[in-house]
């Protein structure tokens, strides 16, 4: 539970298919249903956020018919998938409502575990804002996953990779949506994202003369929030299984939990 009394519900993005890189190793419909050792792979991210003393309900965002029977958890709630990783947001946030704090978690990050969460959270609460994003450096990365290829960038304070958990107020959800769908649409394009950003911000963060209050800043001029980076100390928060290297890795790593 959140202070103050807030709750903190949790949105597990579930609506992916397995048209990507995993599916020449694995032949499940969808990517989070993909097998390990006997259990679907979004199973270990609903036992995180279940075991955890800091979330309180779960919705879990994909193909309900395929999910029932195989994934349970505690306060758990299916929803089915929309068209888009924004609509699915939308989803979630409908079914478990806009009090409080959400945690919005990809499916694909086995690794991740209760005490994983309840560390983020304290961090997270420890300083007033309406969105947290956890942030993780290649010395920590690079400590307890050697050799892990990770997309890093680089600011005044060190060299990060970004986490697969938000926490965010979710009151600001549906007004801030729009601003977040075109964020989505130029993650890829440079020339988009630079509209957005602006050239100048852009320019500065390719030569890595911004520090963390400037990225926080501008993320809170754009969206109308008070944003947080969150410099997070459990790699596991990025390791998202989304290729075959990914795959292999995970199974070896999740040993006797799996």
């Amino acid at each position: 539970m959140a202070a103050g009394g807030k709750e903190i519900n949790a949105v597990i993005l579930a609506g992916r298919r397995n048209t990507g890189k995993l599916k020449d190793v694995a032949t499940d419909e969808w990517e989070a249903l993909i097998d390990f050792g006997g259990r679907p792979m979004a199973q270990y991210i609903v036992d995180a956020c279940s075991g955890s003393s800091s979330v309180d309900h779960i919705a879990v965002v994909g193909p309900v018919e395929a999910m029932r029977g195989r994934i349970t958890g505690r306060n758990l709630t299916f929803v089915e998938a929309g068209d888009s990783a924004i609509d699915n947001l939308r989803r979630g946030l409908k079914a478990l409502g806009a009090e409080g704090y959400l945690l919005i978690c990809a499916s694909d990050i086995p690794l991740v575990t209760p005490a994983i969460i309840d560390r983020l959270v304290a961090d997270c609460l420890a300083k007033p804002a309406q969105l947290y994003y956890p942030v993780i450096s290649r010395e920590d990365n690079d400590k307890k996953f050697p050799g892990m290829h990770r997309t890093y960038g680089t600011v005044r304070e060190g060299t990060f990779t970004g986490g697969n958990i938000f926490l965010l107020d979710a009151s600001i959800v549906e007004a801030k949506l729009p601003v977040a769908e075109d964020f989505f649409a130029a993650r890829k394009d440079v020339l988009k994202m630079a509209s957005l950003l602006g050239w100048s911000f852009l320019i500065r963060l390719v030569l890595k003369r911004l520090g963390i209050a400037d990225i926080e800043r501008r993320v809170g001029q754009l969206f109308g929030v008070t944003g947080k980076a969150v410099i997070c100390h459990d790699p596991e928060v990025a390791v998202d299984v989304d290729k075959p290297s990914d795959l292999e890795l995970v199974h070896s790593l999740l040993g006797d939990r799996s």
